[in-house]
């Protein structure tokens, strides 16, 4: 089995251990930990921006209404 966590350095916290610890138990795992890049990401959205790719657009009613939907709340 694989499992990844991408987690903020700060978050890091005994209850993941616990949680790989569980997920794994029984077995020899190898923990690697590395710097999130994400330049290369930004850099495909801002490629995308340019040649008007995966854009979405919307009004601020139809975001709110989404917004609504989605948290299952009322936001003004």
């Amino acid at each position: 089995m694989l499992a990844s966590y991408r987690i903020p350095a700060d978050e890091l916290n005994a209850q993941i251990l616990k949680s790989i610890k569980s997920a794994f138990r029984g077995k020899e795992i190898e923990i690697l930990v590395s710097e999130v890049d994400n330049s290369s990401v930004l850099i495909d959205r801002i490629k995308q921006l340019k040649q008007s790719k995966n854009i979405v657009s919307f009004t601020s009613d139809q975001f709110t209404d989404y917004v609504n939907q989605k948290s299952g709340k009322k936001i003004a």
